[in-house]
């Protein structure tokens, strides 16, 4: 697990539901994770992002279906 920030704090006080997690690659290093942000070449690491979108498609698919 790792704590960070997003912008969901200016969301949540206009009255939307912001959650804020997500799935990384375990092919990547907590070390290499910490190197791709909060810089001149901040960047997403493409299995973290499919796997957090798979995530979020199957939490959407079993609250709309449940």
């Amino acid at each position: 697990m790792t704590v960070g920030a997003t912008d969901a704090r200016f969301f949540r006080r206009l009255g939307s539901t912001s959650y804020g997690f997500g799935l990384f690659s375990t092919a990547m290093t907590m070390e290499d994770y910490g190197t791709m942000f909060h810089g001149d070449d901040e960047r997403v690491d493409t299995e973290s992002l499919r796997l957090s979108t798979e995530m979020w498609e199957a939490l959407g698919h079993d609250l709309l279906e449940g």
